[in-house]
């Protein structure tokens, strides 16, 4: 009988996206009470897999919202005035977007929407692509992060579940690439999924929200 020798091979999957669905104007003193939008009101609830389109929930209160998207300079790139949902396409690969929402009210007399609150404190999402890939014959992959206006560095966080669990791994400088070889100080199983996030980190310390999810899966294959 011939000898069967064993062999490793790594199968990946690359990052893919995962998520679940969910003008300014002077405002005259009669308005000038009205509360700000809390950030808790408002949240990204869809991407498309092409990071070109977002969708944003925001908590309907009988009032129009605006949500306003910025780039990392603070400038007013996008918005649109929704009851609960707003609706953004033609947005840019790899960027950190802040947006903010406000309440606005119909003006008759200019057919415009004014402002009737302040803008809410910022939240902020990426559209930002990740390289994942398999260390050929070895327990291991990389993971390379991208220079990106706004981010002081990437953390990859890794868990066994698709969507609880994730502990932080390592911290990637943007622009370079690390290789991870272990989860939670052991070696990788075989016949094992592990999920990968890659999270920015902002120099403006803002929480930033990013749907990429990797998967890396090790196999053995005799000859």
């Amino acid at each position: 009988m011939r000898k069967m020798k064993k062999s490793l091979t790594i199968l990946t999957a690359v990052f893919a996206l995962c998520m679940a669905f969910a003008l300014t104007v002077k405002v005259d003193a009669a308005v000038a009470e009205v509360m700000d939008v809390p950030t808790s009101n408002f949240k990204v609830s869809y991407m498309t897999p092409d990071k070109t389109y977002v969708g944003i929930q925001v908590v309907y209160n009988g009032d129009w919202t605006q949500v306003g998207l910025f780039d990392v300079y603070g400038n007013l790139v996008a918005s649109d005035v929704c009851a609960s949902y707003a609706t953004f396409n033609g947005l840019s690969r790899n960027k950190i977007y802040y947006y903010r929402a406000r309440t606005v009210a119909y003006n008759y007399q200019t057919g415009t929407y004014d402002a009737t609150s302040g803008w809410s404190g910022a939240k902020a999402f990426s559209t930002i692509n990740y390289s994942l890939k398999a260390v050929k014959g070895k327990k291991a992959f990389t993971v390379k992060a991208p220079k990106v206006k706004g981010v002081k560095n990437y953390k990859v966080y890794m868990s066994k579940k698709r969507d609880t669990g994730f502990k932080k791994a390592k911290t990637i400088k943007a622009g370079k690439k690390i290789k991870i070889t272990k989860y939670n100080k052991k070696a990788f199983k075989f016949y094992q999924y592990y999920y990968v996030k890659v999270v920015p980190q902002l120099s403006s310390g803002v929480k930033c929200t990013d749907f990429t999810l990797g998967r890396f899966y090790v196999n053995k294959i005799y000859r």
